[in-house]
Parts: C-alpha cells; sequence; structure tokens
C-alpha cells in the first residue's frame, strides 16, 4: 500500500525499492515446507516477523488512520478447536499421486508452460472436486429417497 499511497515519501527516505523496505521492516526466515506435490519437502524464504513498527507504523500513519483491537474495544470471541482425521479412499489416493506427479513435472519443467501450469492443475483439480461434491450430495440425496425408512422425503 505504501507503494501506492506514499511513493514520494518512500523515495526521500531511500525506502523506494522492495529490498530497501524489506531490509529496514521485516525479518526472513528459511524453513522447509511440503512440496506443491505433497510428497516431499523443499526449502522456503518467508517473512517471519516485522521489525521496527513503531518507524513504520509512523510513516503509514500519514496516509492512513491505524486502530487496533483495543482501540476498538473489539471482543474477540472464544473458540474450541478439533482435529478430525479422516483416511483417504484409495480412489483419492490415486487422485493425488496423479495431481503429485503432474505438479512434479511442471516444477521441474519437464512440460511446457503452454501444455500444463500449476493454475491450469489447480484450477482443474478444485473444478473436479466441485464436481465430485455435486455428484456425491447427488447420489446421497437420492439413495435417502429410496430408503423405505426415509418416508420424510418421500413427497
Amino acid at each position: 500500500m505504501m507503494k501506492y499511497l506514499q511513493n514520494d515519501l518512500l523515495e526521500e527516505t531511500g525506502l523506494k525499492h522492495f529490498d530497501m523496505w524489506a531490509a529496514n521492516f521485516a525479518e526472513t526466515v528459511t524453513e522447509s515446507q511440503l512440496s506443491p506435490e505433497g510428497n516431499s519437502y523443499q526449502m522456503k524464504t518467508r517473512f517471519a516477523r516485522f521489525n521496527n513498527m513503531p518507524e513504520l507504523m509512523a510513516l503509514f500513519k500519514e496516509c492512513a488512520d491505524i486502530k487496533t483491537t483495543d482501540q476498538l474495544g473489539l471482543k474477540i470471541p472464544e473458540c474450541e478447536m478439533h482435529t478430525v482425521v479422516a483416511q483417504p479412499s484409495e480412489i483419492q489416493k490415486k487422485l493425488i499421486e496423479n495431481l503429485s506427479e503432474r505438479a512434479k513435472r511442471i516444477r521441474l519443467r519437464q512440460v511446457k508452460p503452454t501444455e500444463d501450469t500449476m493454475k491450469q492443475l489447480c484450477r482443474l483439480s478444485c473444478e473436479r472436486l466441485i464436481r465430485l461434491t455435486i455428484l456425491l450430495s447427488w447420489l446421497l440425496t437420492a439413495s435417502i429417497r429410496r430408503s423405505p425408512k426415509a418416508s420424510a422425503w418421500q413427497s
């Protein structure tokens, strides 16, 4: 946002280039993370935390009105988290294996960008998931309607 709203100020302070801004206000860490294929790990560098927050806030407050949760008196609702682990079916395992292999070929540039991309892979995966969800709900609804115990569904 600062680049768009405070470009002149960033230039005056010597922070116009992102690398200079990041060197002053951000700290990076390199950690391993699950690869896009989901079957191996790779090293990734990302921002871990921000530094010099009072200075950054002072610069940004020149164009923005910043209010914290405490200043607004907002209450954060309590929540209870539960983890549910479901085992994949054989079909799901094969689908994930196929997607993983395809993602690996894309990442290693074994296919041309005109043939396949991660964007296409993700879009098609989402579309398939939506279609399967719709089909599953349709099949479940149809089986409930045919069940002799489901008299409320029969009309």
